[in-house]
């Protein structure tokens, strides 16, 4: 019996501290606002470490746009001086070459400006994105015990029974609540996300920078491969140019072809009805000694032609003089002079045609030699037609009936005397 009603009281005992201190709700408040303070503080520390790092991300993008923007001058202010160069000078190969060099560097660093800034825009995303996402949860913490510190103030300050330990616990949660609810420790959330905000323009920023430097070095580039068919170009007109004065110069001046002649061989052994080429200086030199020739030629032929004349009337006087003489005889006399006299003729006009002496080239194509061939050939047609006519030259049987015509008549005379 005697243990039982031990345990008996052991458990009242026990039951009435428990339900005592169930009843303290001064303990539970406390340790409540607590915890919620010091997360509150924890998750501010968190977001304005985010901050920090997100204002370190945006002086990258800033420094990033800079070097942009530099690289975006330089490649546009030498893509002028390389248009410029090639409207002013682009046979200068030295300068050229230093240009081209010089562009390619620029165009390398302006595309490593853009790749390195490409990576400070992803770092500067990913920094921001934590930053919004922790700064949002600590305005929230931060929101939450405000309301908590706004409950137990006014909780404990319609209670009616002054104690002790109610003034402690009441002076507790109001340094808790005073330690969050000033500007700066509350305003640690929102300041992260501001910065997160300034990282997105900023980004947007040297986004911009970048499009404008990429476009910038492909202008460039595009510049460079004009410079190089510019000189390319020149190149071939100079090879062109030089080739075309070097046939000039080392090429002759080539005569135009002859068509087919009538006339002789040349003396050199090459006719003039092949149309060969000849120098200018051989055709003048030629000319000029068969036209000596020809004029050497005729007054030798002039001189013969007037002694044989002379020879053949005092052939026909002494025959007019010696009517007795047969008429066989004078015939015969008749005949060597006409003979003799036609002879004398061919041989000067064959002698006329072979010392025609032979014209230069003319500048029109048309073989001077060929025309005056067929002149001097039709002239001697026209000749010998003429004298076939009018009987002073043909075959001496023609000359006997005028002959016979005048003995007859020289012996009619003497004999009517």
């Amino acid at each position: 019996m005697f243990p039982g009603r031990v345990l008996y009281l052991l458990a009242i005992v026990l039951c009435c501290v428990s339900v005592t201190h169930a009843d303290d709700p001064q303990v539970d408040d406390v340790k409540r606002i607590t915890d919620l303070a010091k997360e509150a503080q924890r998750l501010d520390a968190e977001a304005n470490n985010s901050a920090n790092e997100t204002l370190k991300a945006i002086q990258n993008s800033t420094a990033a746009e800079e070097s942009a923007d530099k690289a975006t001058r330089e490649a546009e202010k030498y893509a002028h001086e390389i248009l410029e160069l090639i409207k002013r000078d682009k046979g200068n190969t030295a300068e050229i070459e230093k240009k081209k060099a010089e562009g390619l560097r620029i165009v390398k660093e302006t595309k490593d400006v853009v790749a390195k800034s490409r990576d400070v825009i992803k770092k500067t995303k990913e920094i921001k994105d934590i930053t919004v996402v922790k700064g949002y949860a600590a305005v929230k913490e931060s929101e939450k015990l405000n309301r908590l510190c706004d409950e137990m103030t006014k909780k404990y300050s319609q209670q009616k029974e002054e104690s002790t330990t109610k003034l402690e616990e009441l002076q507790k949660i109001k340094a808790q609540c005073l330690m969050y609810t000033k500007k700066d420790t509350k305003s640690a959330g929102q300041h992260a996300i501001d910065v997160s905000h300034d990282a997105i323009g900023e980004t947007l920023s040297l986004q911009l920078a970048l499009t404008t430097a990429e476009n910038a070095a492909n202008q460039l580039e595009n510049t460079i491969q004009q410079l190089e068919a510019a000189v390319t170009t020149a190149e071939t007109e100079k090879l062109q140019t030089g080739q075309h004065g070097k046939n000039q110069v080392e090429s002759p001046i080539q005569p135009q072809t002859q068509g087919p002649t009538v006339g002789n061989p040349h003396p050199n052994g090459r006719s003039e009805a092949g149309g060969k080429h000849e120098d200018n200086s051989e055709s003048s030199g030629t000319a000029q000694t068969n036209g000596n020739q020809n004029v050497n030629g005729e007054e030798n032929m002039s001189e013969k032609d007037q002694k044989n004349e002379r020879k053949a009337q005092t052939l026909n006087t002494t025959a007019l003089q010696n009517p007795q003489q047969p008429s066989g005889g004078s015939e015969t006399v008749g005949e060597q002079h006409t003979q003799k006299k036609d002879n004398t003729e061919d041989k000067r006009k064959k002698r006329n045609v072979k010392e025609t002496p032979s014209p230069p080239p003319s500048p029109d194509g048309v073989n001077v030699n060929t025309t005056h061939a067929k002149d001097v050939f039709n002239n001697t047609l026209f000749l010998e037609t003429m004298k076939t006519k009018d009987g002073s030259s043909g075959s001496p049987a023609l000359l006997r009936v005028p002959l016979l015509l005048l003995l007859l008549s020289v012996l009619g005379c003497i004999a009517v005397c």
